[in-house]
């Protein structure tokens, strides 16, 4: 008696489609193979062959949520972590509890810090790289500590033949930067000298002297510091800083 009880109750929790062959556990009419009103519980693995979806009856993907958010929760932190996306605002968002940490713009702007990125990778605040950091092309980026323009460095070898007297000063020669890609006048400053063909005089009193400069080239004159006259061919390192 008492499991035919038992089996009484299950069968009263139990409402059967007979004519679709569907099995409703609290629901009068199943419309499914398997019709559920309220939660299930399984003490085992669960196995799915096919796509699970929520918020969803026909799902494309292995998981499908439909407007909606995956949350991540720890009991020892008692910290959310959720992955959704804002229609609203066009972005799949990182969030911590209510704080977006990442975003990602329809488009493929990513934002750290910020969810209104205005470039490919948008970071609000500090960042550290253990590695090399390259941009545009493979070249380098340099911190400019009086304002928020990103530096260039661009550099380059300048050959002259300095035939002068003693005192002497050469004639008026160009020095071209125009492939840097500066937008406004740099810094152009005088390196060290690479080569050198000649022996009349002494190398070391001949200066090279940059003025006239813009964002694409600057004037150089030679001028012999000694007494005597300098013959020599002379090849300096050029360096040039900007924006």
């Amino acid at each position: 008696m008492k499991k035919s009880f038992v089996i009484l109750q299950i069968l009263a929790a139990l409402s059967v489609n007979v004519s679709g062959q569907n099995i409703g556990i609290g629901v009068p009419t199943p419309i499914y193979p398997l019709d559920i009103a309220g939660n299930m519980h399984t003490y085992n693995n669960a196995y799915f062959d096919g796509f699970v979806g929520v918020g969803t009856t026909s799902p494309s993907y292995r998981i499908q949520v439909n407007n909606g958010s995956i949350a991540l929760y720890n009991t020892t932190d008692l910290k959310f972590w959720l992955f959704g996306y804002s229609s609203g605002n066009n972005y799949f968002y990182l969030a911590e509890g209510g704080t977006n940490r990442l975003v990602v713009q329809n488009g493929g702007n990513v934002g750290i810090g910020t969810s209104v990125p205005g470039s490919k990778l948008d970071v609000v605040g500090s960042a550290n790289i253990s590695g090399n950091l390259t941009v545009n092309g493979d070249k380098g980026v340099m911190y400019n500590h009086a304002g928020s323009a990103q530096l260039k460095y661009y550099t380059r070898q300048a050959a002259f033949t300095a035939v002068l007297g003693a005192h002497g000063t050469s004639v008026e020669g160009s020095i071209g930067y125009a492939s840097a890609g500066f937008t406004s006048t740099p810094q152009v400053f005088v390196g060290d000298i690479v080569s050198t063909g000649g022996t009349v005089g002494e190398l070391y009193r001949v200066q090279l002297v940059i003025y006239n400069v813009t964002p694409t080239s600057c004037n150089a004159r030679l001028i012999n510091t000694s007494n005597g006259p300098v013959n020599y061919n002379i090849t300096w390192n050029i360096i040039c800083i900007g924006n």
